[in-house]
């Protein structure tokens, strides 16, 4: 099946502060949409991959 889409990601996560509370970025890419995200959490992500591909196999549409 031939990907229907296809995003490039990056993550960062913030490694100073006090306290468990942090923020990540996700900044997602493709040809004709950037999306950035950011989250402030409390858990905490020991290892994460911070860059790779997305591929969606589906019609994917972002819903209200």
């Amino acid at each position: 099946m031939q990907p229907f889409a296809r995003f490039k990601y990056r993550f960062i996560a913030s490694t100073t502060g006090p306290g468990p509370t942090t923020w990540r970025l996700l900044h997602l890419r493709t040809h004709e949409l950037t999306l950035t995200l950011l989250f402030i959490t409390t858990t905490i992500i020991n290892k994460s991959k911070q860059r790779g591909d997305l591929h969606f196999t589906t019609n994917s549409s972002l819903k209200r």
